[in-house]
């Protein structure tokens, strides 16, 4: 069995407790994060939760920052509203320029009535003789006949159709006074189009921006993974010599714990390249659905 000294037993156990200590750092740091995140999403905080471990190895090895870019000028939010708002400008403009111009209007009506005042001869039943006055040298009576019937409303279909009433109308007006107040109002639509257009410029130059600079951080993240693959795959076979080399004696206890702590640092920077090149993935993606099947 493998001789260790008092010195070197102590040295062991400062590490282990260090390294305890470290673990309760994290532990705790995680525990803050945890509410923090639930804080966000309006949550409870719940201690028995945790979050699963993505599977890292099926990163997206290949994100194209041009079919991204494309495919989120299509999608996202901010560069819709800008292409409608500039759309929307020039159609004004072309609708105030139309004043320029004569126009014609066309227009049509269709109507039709009813009353109860509209009557029809029901039945005849005679004459009526009715005075109407006399005459002027002889002083005599004179009357007059009318014929004597009855009456009844006329039908409200029959009414419909008699009163029918179509009319057309054709329009031309030609503007010859409002030349300056229409030349005037195009310019000012001209305006309010050259600045929705600025915007929806700008609105692309920051989604240019914000898209380079992560699919960069993302590049960079997968270079370290490759890279920390190398480092940790190194540092496993130096600690594996070093460790044999200390089971016969021939290393101390300071070579072993360093060997120990470049393998676990290697390891470290591992996960921290891992997570940091599926982070920048996941945070291209959300600018646009190209990465869905």
């Amino acid at each position: 069995l493998e001789q260790i000294t008092k010195d070197q037993l102590e040295i062991m156990k400062g590490q282990d407790a260090k390294e305890q200590l470290q673990v309760i750092e994290l532990q705790q740091q995680k525990t803050l994060l945890m509410m923090d995140l639930l804080t966000q999403m309006n949550q409870s905080f719940n201690p028995d939760l945790d979050i699963q471990i993505p599977a890292i190895e099926k990163i997206y090895e290949n994100i194209k920052f041009e079919a991204i870019y494309n495919q989120a000028l299509v999608v996202q939010p901010s560069i819709r509203n800008a292409v409608l708002g500039q759309s929307l400008a020039h159609q004004n403009k072309v609708i105030i320029a139309s004043n320029f111009y004569p126009s014609i209007s066309l227009s049509g009506f269709l109507g039709t009535g009813y009353s109860q005042l509209s009557k029809d001869i029901d039945q005849y039943v005679g004459v009526i003789t009715t005075p109407i006055g006399y005459t002027q040298n002889s002083n005599e009576l004179v009357l007059t006949q009318r014929p004597n019937y009855t009456s009844k409303t006329n039908p409200y279909f029959t009414q419909f159709k008699n009163n029918f009433n179509p009319q057309i109308a054709l329009g031309i007006s030609i503007p010859i006074f409002n030349a300056n107040t229409v030349n005037f109002n195009v310019q000012k639509a001209s305006i309010t189009e050259k600045v929705t257009q600025n915007q929806l410029d700008q609105a692309k130059q920051d989604l240019y921006k914000d898209i380079f600079k992560n699919h960069q951080m993302y590049l960079t993240a997968f270079k370290k993974v490759a890279v920390s693959k190398q480092l940790v795959a190194a540092q496993k076979v130096a600690f594996e010599f070093v460790e044999k080399k200390s089971q016969l004696n021939i290393a101390t206890i300071y070579d072993y714990l360093n060997a120990k702590n470049n393998f676990n640092s290697a390891e470290i920077e591992l996960n921290k390249a891992n997570f940091e090149s599926f982070f920048y993935a996941k945070l291209l993606e959300s600018y646009t659905k190209i990465f869905e099947n």
